[in-house]
């Protein structure tokens, strides 16, 4: 049976909160304004120091409220990717690129119409990397 690092979940919980800017009160607010369950402040504070009997005591119903919230998956929040999402951790396990690189790419792709020159620029590098990695430049290393 796979044990968790109860800490570590509660760093990422405290850390997509406060990316969000949100208070505790404020992550609550939020969740339960979209009628969705969601736990106590003093059980969202147990959560994010990482105190198991916490994590113990809250539904997976509520576990996921709170991964909607951060739109990041499960796994994520538990531990088990380094990445928010499964699209962005497949890649990343296939490829080596952060995260951040990634969503970089994506957007890159997704917002270019070709009507500034960010989008061109974007459609430019995209198009220099694929070709890099195809006539295999890279050998080297």
């Amino acid at each position: 049976m796979c044990k968790y690092n109860y800490l570590e979940i509660g760093n990422r919980i405290r850390a997509e909160r406060k990316k969000m800017g949100l208070s505790q009160a404020e992550l609550l607010d939020n969740i339960k304004d979209k009628g969705k369950p969601t736990c106590s402040r003093n059980i969202l504070s147990q959560l994010e120091n990482g105190d198991e009997t916490a994590f113990n005591g809250i539904s997976m119903e509520k576990m996921i409220a709170l991964c909607e919230e951060f739109d990041c998956s499960l796994s994520y929040l538990l531990g088990e990717y380094s990445c928010k999402n499964y699209d962005t951790e497949f890649i990343h396990q296939m490829t080596g690129l952060s995260e951040e690189s990634i969503k970089l790419l994506i957007n890159w792709i997704a917002d270019s119409d070709g009507s500034d020159i960010r989008c061109i620029r974007a459609k430019n590098s995209t198009y220099i990397l694929d070709n890099l990695i195809k006539r295999d430049l890279f050998s080297f290393w």
